[in-house]
């Protein structure tokens, strides 16, 4: 791997878990709005099903 697919991974990851962590903070915190409580659900969401679908479509690659 080169340098700069370890940098795009590594801030990949970063970006994740800080949004992880707003996401559990937001909950704890009543001043956060609503809005921004699910645009963080969502950004945070929709990655976790990238996995999974690249699986599925690797399955099906696999039996035809």
């Amino acid at each position: 791997q080169s340098s700069a697919d370890l940098c795009y991974t590594f801030n990949r990851f970063l970006l994740f878990t800080c949004l992880g962590l707003l996401t559990i903070i937001s909950y704890r915190l009543s001043q956060f709005p609503p809005q921004l409580q699910r645009l963080i659900g969502v950004l945070i969401f929709l990655p976790t099903l990238n996995p999974i679908i690249y699986c599925l479509k690797t399955n099906q690659s696999k039996s035809n």
